[in-house]
Order: structure tokens, then C-alpha cells, then sequence
């Protein structure tokens, strides 16, 4: 089994991060930009992971979140408008790390930039339809409107245990929050089995999964979706879910290192 020095991957990252400065730019093949885009959102996912496990530091963790989202923000803007590509949602933790910050004003700018439309071969529709949900129940307090709808229906056929887990945290078709966290931790279970599997494979890119190692993303988006919802955490430390995770937020994120460009109107 690998052992992961997380200490050791922040002073990595940060250092990548301050080489990256300048370096991404729009007249690059696409490719290219696309994948140094993921570079710095994997490598501020990192930060965070080390800011709150190894420094103890939960307001560095939520910065490096926003930093992670809105870095990816402007990926999506610029793969559409100057790229003129559709960027796939196969990779969607930069919106789990806005709603786990509780940063709104990125979200909504992520749900700008968003496709609206699934498309075969760009992503798996249970990817792009969790991607759409989680988003638009943290903008409108978990509440069920016609664009929820509209995802639950598709994701019900995609990929029923998640559906049902957002039915019961909706409360639709008479499921409580009981079976919400019935749901909860058989999508938890099922997510330790994966990790471990990375773990051993020799094939895992740890620079990609260091922070996956520890921290499931999807998880905590969900836990403050039960939240806002008043639903009550059945245990404190959740496997992979920290508890200083769920802190409430104090510091405003200002848009600070932002190292993907935007394209000049």
C-alpha cells in the first residue's frame, strides 16, 4: 500500500504554483491549456487538503477552495469563448469546493460558465447531472424547483442510488432525512472501496489524487446541502469528511491567484 507524505506534496504544490505564474496563456494549444488549467486546480486542491489536515488551518483550507473554483471558473469561460471547446465535466470537485466554502459568488459564475447540455463523449450524464444539482440546490437553499426537476428526472435513470439520495435530502416521494443518511453512507462505503483501490494501483496519478487520499469533496458538498436543508449529522468525524470542514465560513474570498486567463473583450 502507498503512503502519501501530504507535507511534502503542499511544499510541491506551492512551489509549481509560483513556477505557473505567466505561463498559462490563451495563445497556447489547447491541450496544453487545458491541462495546466487542471495542474493548478489539482495543486490548490492539495494546498487545501494540507492547510486543513497537516497546518490545522480550516480558513486556508476554504481560501484554497476558492482558489481551486475560480481558477477552474475561468478555465470554463476561456475553453468556450476563446477555445471555442466544450470543456468536459468528468473533473467537477471545483464546484464541490465552492459549496463546501460556501462561496456563492463563484458558484454562480461556475453556473455561468457551465455546459447546459449533456453530450455523449464529453462526460458521463451522471457526472454532468450531480454537477448541475449539487450547484443549484446550494444557490436556492436546497429547495425544488423546475431545473431541479429537470436533473433528478434524468439522473434517476443515470444513476438511481444518487438520485435517491438527493430525493430524501428534497424529502420527495416520502423519504426523510433517515433514508438520506441511509443513502449517505452507502455512497460512503462505495467511495472508501474506490479510494482504496487507487491507493494500490500502480496506474493512480498521486499528484491528481493526493487530496482525494484524504478528503472526499463530494462527500462534504453534500454534508453542507443536508445542512442548509437542517438535517442533523448522525456522528462527528465522518470518514474522509472532517469536521473543521463544515466550520462555518468567516473570511470572504477576493479573488486572489488567479493564474488561468480570461480572455480580453
Amino acid at each position: 500500500m502507498s503512503t502519501y507524505d501530504l507535507k511534502g506534496f503542499q511544499q510541491s504544490a506551492s512551489y509549481q504554483l509560483d513556477e505557473a505564474k505567466g505561463t498559462i496563456v490563451l495563445g497556447k494549444d489547447w491541450k496544453l491549456f487545458s491541462a495546466q488549467s487542471r495542474q493548478v486546480c489539482d495543486h490548490f486542491l492539495t494546498l487545501a487538503a494540507a492547510s486543513l489536515l497537516a497546518d490545522m488551518k480550516p480558513a486556508l483550507f476554504f481560501m484554497n477552495l476558492c482558489r481551486c473554483a475560480e481558477n477552474w471558473r475561468r478555465f470554463m469561460v476561456s475553453a468556450q469563448e476563446h477555445f471555442q471547446q466544450r470543456p468536459s465535466l468528468i473533473f467537477n470537485t471545483p464546484v464541490y469546493a465552492a459549496i463546501i466554502a460556501q462561496d456563492t459568488s463563484v458558484l454562480t459564475g461556475i453556473c455561468e460558465a457551465l455546459p447546459k447540455q449533456w453530450q455523449e463523449g464529453e462526460e458521463y450524464p451522471d457526472q454532468f447531472h450531480l454537477t448541475w444539482l449539487s450547484a443549484l440546490l446550494q444557490l436556492n437553499g436546497c429547495q425544488v424547483d423546475d431545473n431541479v426537476e429537470t436533473h433528478l428526472q434524468v439522473l434517476e435513470e443515470a444513476e438511481p442510488e444518487r438520485c435517491e439520495l438527493y430525493k430524501a435530502l428534497l424529502g420527495l416521494e416520502e423519504l426523510e432525512e433517515a433514508d438520506f443518511w441511509n443513502q449517505f453512507n452507502s455512497v460512503l462505503y462505495a467511495h472508501e472501496e474506490d479510494i482504496e483501490k487507487r491507493i494500490n494501483s500502480v496506474s493512480t496519478d498521486t499528484p491528481r489524487f493526493i487530496a482525494h487520499r484524504f478528503i472526499w469533496f463530494e462527500g462534504l458538498a453534500l454534508l453542507r446541502l443536508a445542512l442548509i436543508k437542517g438535517f442533523v449529522l448522525p456522528s462527528h468525524s465522518i470518514m474522509f469528511c472532517p469536521d473543521e470542514a463544515l466550520m462555518t465560513v468567516t473570511d470572504k474570498y477576493q479573488g486572489d491567484w488567479p493564474l488561468v486567463p480570461l480572455p480580453v473583450h
